[in-house]
């Protein structure tokens, strides 16, 4: 392979050659720089996002997900969920383009894919199906093509008698195998935010009878989706791995809007101990969110019986006023009790378009 430098130096010396060897030369640097890109899209994931996906951002987070997709797709890793929160592009990277690529590299192999509606589901497959038609997936995969007879949005295939299904959680496998089992977001936010613990069930029994019963020899599962409660899918998996030695070793992938191990909560003899994050020897620095819109907070109640409980926006713009108009920025306890000196409290916000998202209020004290 030409280096990049002696490509460089090659560029620069093709203005000076005859017509008959500059076009010659551009239509091998042409090839040339097709085969790389080529090359490099089949073993790379983010490399092939950026061929048929030009205008993908990548985050960090994007690129975790892709060495990670990239491990699942190379059979190192069979077992994996990702907790994400939303709008963070887990399903245009998981749902979108992971699929295109694995049946890319194994083209002979089977993909399901499920969301907790099938019309979102089908949605998923009608995009995949139209990437995998196309001419920029063809530039890194060209033996590829859509059986001709077999091109339905739900369900179609590859010339190499690999196979796509699209369904709802829910819905009747029965006849179907996967070597990729790919599940994102099994439940609806609407759903979610019902405060019921029920809702998480019936997503859990499917699972059990449907993808784990489906998986063909070798077989992965990718669960991606957003923590709603102890009992959604994520919840239930861990639940049954920690009671049961015979099932399945899952391995849980975090990637937290707000990162949760600011403070430190430990048990002993009884007594809750926290632990402040140490910045330096004479300074400490408590910071965390105290409420968050929306967001659902598990409780029990007298009976024991579970439920949710959420505050609205202006419920939390209202907690936030009345905390500084007590004064409480300068308490340490959860009395709001010992008035302590040197304390600080910072307001942070996740801002997806810095032009269009204005706090209406903002504050460092």
């Amino acid at each position: 392979m030409i280096s990049s430098e002696d490509l460089e130096l090659l560029q620069k010396q093709i203005p000076n050659m005859s017509e008959r060897d500059r076009q010659r030369h551009l239509t091998l640097l042409t090839q040339y720089k097709k085969e790389i890109t080529k090359t490099k899209a089949e073993a790379n994931f983010l490399d092939f996002i950026r061929h048929v996906y030009p205008d993908y951002i990548v985050g960090e987070h994007h690129a975790r997900l892709a060495k990670l997709f990239e491990e699942i797709a190379n059979g190192v890793r069979k077992r994996v969920i990702v907790n994400i929160a939303p709008r963070h592009g887990k399903s245009e990277l998981i749902s979108y383009l992971a699929p295109a690529w694995f049946l890319g590299k194994h083209p002979a192999k089977k993909v399901i894919m499920a969301s907790h509606t099938a019309d979102l589901a089908v949605n998923f497959g009608r995009r995949v199906r139209n990437l995998v038609g196309s001419e920029q997936y063809k530039d890194i995969f060209p033996d590829i093509s859509l059986q001709a007879d077999s091109k339905s949005a739900s369900r179609w295939g590859t010339n190499f008698n690999g196979e796509y299904f699209a369904i709802g959680v829910g819905g009747a496998l029965a006849g179907r195998g996967a070597d990729l089992f790919i599940i994102d977001d099994p439940h609806s936010e609407q759903d979610a935010k019902l405060g019921k613990g029920d809702v998480f069930l019936p997503a859990w029994e499917w699972f059990q009878s449907g993808p784990l019963q489906r998986l063909m020899p070798g077989g992965a599962i990718v669960v991606v989706m957003t923590r709603w409660s102890k009992l959604d899918l994520t919840g239930q998996i861990i639940n049954q791995m920690a009671k049961n030695d015979d099932v399945d070793d899952w391995e849980v992938v975090e990637f937290p809007a707000i990162e949760s191990d600011w403070v430190a909560m430990k048990d002993a003899t009884n007594k809750v101990k926290v632990e402040f994050a140490e910045v330096d020897n004479d300074k400490r620095i408590l910071m965390g969110a105290a409420l968050i819109p929306d967001k659902p907070i598990y409780r029990r109640d007298l009976n024991d019986e579970e439920y949710y409980v959420y505050f609205s926006k202006a419920t939390v713009r209202k907690c936030m006023e009345m905390f500084f108009s007590y004064g409480n920025q300068n308490n340490a306890t959860l009395e709001h009790e010992h008035p302590l000196r040197g304390l600080s409290v910072v307001e942070s916000w996740i801002v997806e378009d810095k032009d269009k998202d204005k706090t209406a209020i903002s504050f460092s004290l």
